[in-house]
């Protein structure tokens, strides 16, 4: 007996690419991006992500309850308990924990954030908010940690749960952020009115020094920047997944290591 199949036509819906979760991605390894994100394989997961999600959830917990009127519920002992909610959420959803000395240096990035602040909490303006810019074939996603500020001014913030990089050694993986960064401070003026004055990455494992690094927010920039992002989404749909040259950083610690070794 035969079995009668309609024909299958292309989707004409426009794909959704995320910066963080989809164009770095590419950039970082094309080969990367063909199994974890084309092909939807799942990573192993590591101790660090874990990390930087329990640090990057309690801060968003602080921002919240200020956003609610109740920055007087931002005490220590209410952010340890927000802390250990999200761990016990996290760890039993990804399948992963953390050492108890390692959760202790989570909860000092948090802490220090809060010191950095001063209690200073009238500027938050929004906290995790999503962003998108619909381009003619496709759609660029994101979701920005922090906006603060006051007036019709405000300031991009993005957290990073690592220690302040060598601003030269290291010059490659900010200007990666920086980019992010112009597009989601030109979707928030034009989404919601707002001047965006300067865009900051704000690192939760600094020490000593200043934690963050500050951009100013330069128009004439940002086409480059979308021109650059749409050239990527080009590759990415045309499914160039080829790898001309190892990136050594990311093959160090990569879950792909032992297919590439066979491959190239």
């Amino acid at each position: 007996e035969t079995l009668d199949v309609d024909t299958v036509y292309a989707s004409a819906g426009k794909g959704c690419y995320s910066y963080t979760s989809h164009i770095l991605v590419y950039e970082g390894c094309p080969r990367q991006y063909q199994f974890f994100k084309y092909w939807e394989f799942t990573p192993v997961r590591e101790g660090p992500m874990l990390f930087g999600q329990l640090v990057h959830q309690t801060i968003e917990d602080i921002h919240k309850s200020v956003l609610c009127g109740k920055s007087e519920e931002v005490t220590e002992g209410n952010v340890r308990l927000w802390f250990d909610v999200n761990y016990a959420n996290l760890s039993h959803k990804e399948r992963v924990y953390l050492s108890p000395q390692v959760r202790e240096v989570a909860f000092t990035h948090v802490l220090r954030y809060m010191e950095h602040k001063g209690g200073q909490w009238d500027d938050i303006r929004g906290t995790e908010v999503d962003v998108s810019l619909v381009k003619d074939n496709y759609i660029l996603t994101g979701k920005i940690d922090l906006i603060q500020g006051r007036g019709n001014t405000v300031e991009i913030v993005d957290f990073k749960s690592t220690p302040k990089p060598n601003q030269y050694a290291e010059r490659h993986i900010l200007e990666r952020y920086r980019r992010q960064l112009e597009i989601y401070a030109h979707l928030v003026e034009q989404r919601h009115g707002l001047e965006v004055s300067a865009m900051n990455l704000y690192y939760t494992g600094e020490e000593s020094g200043v934690p963050t690094y500050r951009f100013p927010y330069e128009r004439t920039s940002v086409s480059a920047t979308i021109q650059e992002v749409d050239r990527l989404v080009g590759c990415m749909e045309a499914r160039k997944f080829s790898v001309a040259e190892r990136p050594a950083k990311l093959c160090k610690e990569c879950d792909l290591k032992a297919y590439c070794d066979r491959s190239f």
